[in-house]
């Protein structure tokens, strides 16, 4: 595509998204430079529970695929499979912070992110794009192992991502991916989603990996003063924040996820508030960007 025809397109569809005039001057060079990069992007939380915020995340995605970024979509869905759960009287147990996954939760955990990535592929589809299911179970994506927790039962360990099936689909095509693996004799294993899009990011040469979640970014608290959104930090501040058990709960593995893609050659790392309106293309095409983003190191 010329720059000429990409300027083109992005008006065009900028226009259709809705986007001011002031707005696409300042995303213009963000779009001339990531024209044929690619982004990989982990989605739960919020933002896949509510349809509203879904359905901005969507519009952010399909615009994004349009204007020539190549997008791979990983999905969670762990409250959804809590529902079928709670439906079944089936308990949910954790150990170390990893879901126990019985036979049954297995099979759960299928049926409610394919489920889900049937939804996803249908709305990108209605809203202009192009999409594949690739559901682990059928897809051979993962190669997995049993994880080292034997009682964590059915969760499962990437030994590799197979890019090649990725690399094989047509640039504007979005694969959606499920948190499930396959060992060497066909067994199903679920995984952490955020390990999955991780690995990914890592195996496809990914220029960014871009992780959802329910908060505004990595936030901090200084002595007399408000909690503050880091917008940007090094690899190494990151490292130093967690042994100061100042980055923790929920975001910690957020973190350390960020800081393994990194280290395998992820150029970039954002964690973002998924349930703010197109928060990923104000993260992405503006200069001052609304998360934080994890840089290897400082510039």
């Amino acid at each position: 595509m010329t720059e000429l025809i990409l300027l083109q397109t992005a008006h065009q569809i900028a226009k259709k998204y809705g986007l001011t005039k002031d707005a696409l001057a300042e995303a213009i060079p963000y779009i001339k430079k990531f024209h044929g990069v690619t982004f990989v992007i982990k989605y739960g939380g919020s933002a896949l529970d509510k349809e509203s915020c879904r359905h901005a995340f969507l519009e952010d995605i399909v615009f994004m695929s349009l204007i020539g970024m190549r997008i791979i979509l990983v999905h969670g869905g762990s409250r959804h499979l809590n529902h079928l759960l709670t439906e079944s009287q089936i308990e949910t147990r954790r150990i170390r912070g990893h879901r126990v996954t019985c036979e049954k939760t297995l099979a759960l955990a299928i049926k409610a992110f394919d489920r889900l990535n049937d939804q996803l592929v249908q709305k990108i589809h209605e809203m202009g794009g192009e999409a594949i299911g690739l559901k682990g179970q059928h897809s051979e994506l993962l190669l997995v192992r049993k994880h080292r927790l034997a009682e964590l039962e059915y969760v499962g360990e990437i030994d590799e991502v197979r890019a090649e099936i990725l690399h094989a689909l047509k640039e504007d095509i979005i694969p959606v991916v499920t948190p499930i693996g396959l060992d060497v004799q066909g067994q199903a294993y679920n995984i952490n989603a955020d390990i999955v899009a991780e690995k990914i990011a890592v195996a496809v040469g990914a220029a960014k990996l871009i992780l959802l979640t329910d908060v505004d970014g990595i936030i901090i608290q200084k002595e007399d003063s408000s909690p503050q959104l880091i917008s940007s930090i090094t690899a190494s501040e990151i490292n130093r924040l967690i042994k100061k058990g100042i980055i923790t709960g929920g975001m910690e593995p957020k973190a350390l996820t960020g800081l393994a893609a990194l280290a395998g050659g992820v150029s970039k790392v954002h964690i973002i508030n998924g349930s703010l309106p197109h928060s990923l293309l104000k993260e992405l095409l503006t200069d001052k960007g609304v998360g934080t983003e994890i840089l290897a190191r400082g510039t």
